[in-house]
């Protein structure tokens, strides 16, 4: 769920540590002091709505997001009734081979596959269960002035409301309200680009005996020329199929009969999976989404002429110019952007949601090292954030670029 959260200075921090962490971080609870404080969001509650078929990839979850789950109270337990352990990816070749990759090598190491709709509703049942947190559904932010910490917030009924805040926090996504706020403002630089190819989600379904019709423990792939088809399991043992390809061949199969000629040339072994009647109703029910790739950061000289000048001690001119706002993922003490808001990346690696639960976790030290001095959290946040972040986008292209060579290679 896309939101953006406000927060005010007052916390109080849990004293209960999760068992197995070494790190020393505690729950928190935000005590907010204002009429609308809380997270606001543009959807409905996620258990009102009926899921949309043909938009959604699964998650996979790693013990990077699990960790942080589990600081809020979602025990193991949680996740493993809702998901599906994936012990690797598995590549099928144009001859019908599956060449299977362990996670570590060994198999140790277990990630999980989740349909995106339970984890929300998993996280919404465990916050609203907080009574320091309060949510205002069908709320659009329409603007935000990161010197007062004043926002506008319009309802689904059309009135606008107008608050303040401490701290505003956008978690919205990949095309983030708060971001759009945060690029008006000068030397905030960012990187937006879009894959060549779109998606549609597709299924599986479980075989007549109710089992699952091909290896349940594995991220699959089937990777041809110019179209791509991925399966995660689901815990009903179907599988989340997503179809990959260029947004012209998506305007060019306009047929049932182009439909299954692409099938039948680049991923016969699917077929008899899906079901020809199941396959040509789910693809035409569908429209193509579109893939976004987001990299937020400061221009390199502008780094280098701070440095420069700070490493000459001209403060005062520093400070005429205001290059203290010079920071990529936040704005002095005022706002912060993470998840999808900060670093949107392809799907291809599975580190999305985990990158964004590990956010999570992150502030939540700095929170306690700092003793939520906002200005130094959203610092540091930004110094040891941002780089990993960019290496994970990178990682999730090369994927789909590596499980090709992978099929080019007939390994």
């Amino acid at each position: 769920m896309s939101a953006f959260l406000t927060l005010h200075h007052q916390i109080e921090f849990g004293n209960q540590y999760p068992k197995n962490r070494t790190r020393t971080t505690s729950p928190m609870s935000f005590t907010p002091h204002s009429e609308h404080p809380g997270i606001f969001t543009m959807k409905f509650r996620i258990s009102h709505t009926k899921a949309t078929q043909g938009r959604s990839i699964n998650l996979i979850l790693s013990e990077r997001g699990i960790s942080a789950l589990r600081l809020v109270g979602i025990t193991d337990e949680v996740i493993k009734r809702n998901s599906t352990p994936v012990k690797g990816k598995m590549v099928h070749t144009e001859d019908g081979r599956g060449i299977s990759f362990l996670t570590d090598g060994k198999g140790r190491s277990v990630l999980y596959s989740v349909l995106r709709k339970d984890l929300n509703e998993v996280l919404l049942t465990v916050a609203e269960k907080n009574p320091n947190v309060k949510f205002f559904y069908k709320h659009k932010l329409l603007s935000c002035c990161f010197k007062t910490g004043k926002f506008k917030v319009q309802r689904h009924d059309g009135k606008i409301i107008e608050e303040s805040t401490d701290l505003l926090i956008g978690c919205d996504g990949a095309y983030s309200a708060v971001r759009r706020q945060m690029v008006q403002m000068l030397r905030f630089d960012y990187h937006q680009s879009y894959f060549e190819h779109g998606y549609i989600e597709l299924c599986f379904p479980s075989t007549e005996s109710g089992q699952f019709a091909i290896e349940a423990d594995y991220f699959h792939f089937w990777s041809r020329k110019q179209v791509m088809l991925t399966a995660l399991p689901n815990p009903n043992c179907t599988f989340t199929i997503t179809l990959f390809m260029p947004f012209e061949l998506f305007e060019q199969i306009n047929t049932p009969e182009k439909l299954l000629q692409l099938f039948s040339e680049n991923f016969p072994d699917a077929i008899p999976l899906i079901g020809k009647e199941k396959l040509v109703t789910d693809f035409f029910n569908a429209s193509p989404n579109a893939l976004v790739s987001i990299k937020v950061s400061s221009p390199p000289f502008v780094l280098s002429f701070i440095s420069t000048f700070q490493n000459l001690r001209l403060t005062n001119f520093l400070s005429t110019l205001r290059f203290s706002q010079c920071s990529s993922y936040h704005v002095e003490d005022k706002a912060l952007i993470l998840g999808d808001a900060a670093h949107a990346m392809l799907p291809f690696g599975g580190q999305g949601v985990n990158a964004g639960l590990e956010d999570c976790e992150i502030l939540s030290e700095l929170l306690n090292v700092y003793k939520c001095d906002f200005r130094k959290v959203l610092s540091e946040f930004t110094k040891c954030r941002q780089k990993d972040a960019e290496i994970i986008c990178d990682f999730a292209q090369s994927t789909y670029h590596v499980v090709s060579v992978i099929i080019m290679s007939g390994l």
